[in-house]
């Protein structure tokens, strides 16, 4: 409720606002914004790596995601306000309805993108999971990925559209939005599904962690797998998963990854999968269960289910180097392609995968041969 008026009262600001400068002057500034989107997008993630990717460990990495994407925006948008009042210092004559009533509409589209990606950018930054009693997606109680909240206006959504299907096309570029951040929205809201309701980190290094090992895993009895399988949803379908492949991920973290107590705790939603589909698509999915130690002391590790909104992957002990796996269903066709833990990525093309069943990979886990 409390979003849905400080939306509201955003885009009427901005729109009042715009109103007194005529339908040209909006157009140029829709512009302007639209090209300010493009730019924070696209220097996003580069920006981010070449400022927090020196850091150690710290606070930083926990609002490094959200006020970069913020910051990049804002200057970029002040930088084409200033461009476009240089290049047409004057205004274009034209009636006062279309001046009134066109200046209002565009405004308006201008509002809609700045309060979406100033809301992205806030859900990138540590704080409680919900922001004004928002949250658009969240862990259901059998630990499915489920949308939750809705805007009257969904400004998040409306940006997720404009840049991701842009990317594929007249804002296009070898790496675009689409493919290395999908289901925007949905990953800035699960960013925050951190254990504690926010104080635990959320954010970690960008070379954080290291893929050792994947398996590919072959169920003995497919049906039963996956008839058994908690919180699996089909991004295709939307329903559960009652076949697919199976695949296991072997993930070393450093300490910079944990929190002041050493421990290090991930969320299912902070952990995703990105996959391609065999139309070029990209879709994430998120783990149903997770390999690591329970005790310190013990040489073994156990594998835990995800079947629970509330389960976390917690390392036991203190240590240089923290070892989690984590097990994910893909949809039959589909491709692995990299592997996102609270925005750090990793890519997958340097490992091969090692074909198992079920029952060997849980004795590997279970006689600490992982």
């Amino acid at each position: 409720m409390w979003m849905n008026i400080a939306i509201i009262g955003i885009l009427a600001i901005y729109v009042m606002a715009t109103l007194s400068q005529g339908f040209f002057s909006a157009v140029l500034q829709f512009a302007g914004t639209i090209a300010a989107g493009a730019v924070a997008f696209a220097l996003w993630e580069p920006a981010y790596y070449i400022i927090f990717g020196k850091l150690d460990k710290g606070p930083g990495f926990d609002v490094g995601w959200g006020v970069t994407l913020i910051l990049i925006f804002a200057f970029a948008r002040l930088a084409f306000l200033f461009l476009s009042d240089k290049a047409c210092p004057a205004n274009v004559f034209l009636t006062d309805n279309i001046n009134t009533i066109g200046s209002g509409a565009v405004g308006l589209m201008s509002a809609a993108i700045t309060a979406g990606i100033i809301l992205i950018g806030v859900q990138f930054i540590q704080g409680p999971t919900k922001i004004l009693g928002y949250q658009a997606w969240t862990l259901d109680s059998d630990g499915s990925v489920i949308r939750q909240d809705k805007l009257w206006i969904p400004v998040d959504e409306i940006v997720e559209f404009i840049y991701s299907q842009g990317s594929l096309g007249s804002m296009y570029s070898n790496n675009p939005l689409a493919e290395w951040q999908p289901k925007l929205t949905q990953q800035a809201s699960l960013f925050r599904t951190s254990y504690g309701e926010g104080s635990s980190r959320m954010g970690m290094k960008p070379d954080g962690y290291e893929v050792k090992r994947i398996f590919r895993i072959t169920p003995s009895n497919p049906d039963q797998f996956f008839k058994n399988l908690p919180g699996t949803i089909n991004p295709l379908t939307g329903r559960a998963f009652t076949d697919g492949d199976v695949y296991g991920y072997r993930l070393a973290f450093n300490n910079s990854t944990t929190d002041k107590d050493g421990r290090l705790r991930l969320s299912k939603g902070q952990i995703r999968l990105i996959i391609e589909m065999p139309d070029g698509q990209f879709l994430p999915v998120y783990p149903h269960a997770f390999y690591l130690k329970y005790q310190q002391d013990l040489p073994f590790e156990g594998r835990f289910e995800f079947d629970v909104g509330d389960v976390y992957a917690c390392s036991v002990g203190v240590g240089a180097e923290i070892n989690m796996g984590f097990e994910f269903v893909v949809p039959i066709g589909a491709t692995p392609h990299h592997i996102m833990i609270r925005n750090a990525r990793s890519e997958l093309n340097s490992v091969q995968p090692e074909d198992i069943n079920e029952n060997a990979l849980l004795t590997l886990i279970t006689s600490g041969q992982m």
